[in-house]
């Protein structure tokens, strides 16, 4: 049994014909939990915003469901959200910064 394994194995490299290899996942379709969130960015004027309340807005955006990522820019008095469109909205994102306490508009 040995000796035949050997021999398809020495068979197999000297072919000419090339050998597919599978690579785990590799083709496969991913579950919807899986699949990589539709991210879109967003850039909101945030009216108030100031040294000492910047991380305390960030921290908020970030426990926010759909958010991914939150840029606070203090000396433009902006915030750059990415966020999931399929859970979230820009009207939606500069109404979660509003009730923060921090008057927000979505630049276009």
């Amino acid at each position: 049994m040995k000796k035949m394994f050997a021999a398809a194995l020495v068979a197999g490299l000297f072919t000419s014909a090339p050998l597919a290899l599978a690579c785990p996942g590799e083709g496969e379709a991913k579950a919807p939990h899986e699949q990589q969130q539709a991210l879109v960015s967003a850039t909101f004027a945030v009216t108030g915003l100031k040294d000492a309340n910047a991380a305390k807005l960030k921290a908020a955006l970030l426990k926010t469901d759909g958010v991914a990522k939150v840029d606070v820019q203090i000396s433009a008095k902006r915030v750059i959200v990415a966020f999931d469109k399929e859970k979230l909205s820009a009207e939606k994102v500069a109404k979660i910064i509003s009730d923060l306490g921090f008057p927000a508009q979505a630049e276009v």
